[in-house]
């Protein structure tokens, strides 16, 4: 079964026209059933970068570079395939947000864990600064750490309690 990204990421590879969006960074003109240019990653002065409308790739055989529009963006922004994904997907209009809903069983979706977990660590960190904190305080100074460590690396204290985070999402009225 593919993931909702995998879902996604098949959206925007098909929505999107290799050869329009080589076209706009490249003048392209036919030969045959292909594309031929000037390649976009390094000089040349006779075209060795082609493009494949019906495979959906490019390849350069001057330098070898070659790939899907994925790989297009991310050699040619210089960005990543996680970037190069996102740029993809407002050019073609898909939304990513599907992949923040939650999963078909029901449960919460990457986005909720990760404020989740973003609201535990701020709790985390309180009971450090906090009286509770005291002697993790004073063990960290032993160790050597300093303040700026200590937030660097969002350090915290999980207090002696197996509810006390229950209670304080409810004190704090975080749905559990």
């Amino acid at each position: 079964m593919q993931s909702d990204r995998d879902i996604v990421t098949r959206r925007i590879r098909d929505a999107v026209d290799i050869v329009e969006l080589v076209g706009s960074y490249v003048v392209l003109k036919r030969a045959g059933a292909s594309f031929k240019g000037l390649c976009p990653f390094h000089e040349e002065k006779t075209p060795s970068f082609t493009v494949s409308p019906v495979r959906q790739t490019f390849k350069c055989f001057g330098c070898g570079a070659g790939g899907d529009v994925f790989k297009f963006i991310q050699l040619r922004e210089r960005v990543d395939f996680p970037e190069a994904r996102r740029l993809l997907a407002d050019r073609a209009g898909v939304p990513l947000e599907i992949e923040d809903r939650q999963d078909r069983g029901g449960g919460p979706g990457k986005r909720q864990l990760a404020d989740a977990n973003a609201w535990a660590q701020k709790v985390f960190r309180d009971y450090f600064r906090g009286p509770a904190g005291e002697a993790a305080r004073n063990y960290v100074a032993r160790r050597g750490l300093n303040e700026a460590t200590v937030e660097l690396f969002g350090l915290g204290l999980a207090i002696d309690s197996f509810d006390a985070l229950i209670r304080r999402a409810a004190a704090d009225r975080i749905e559990v």
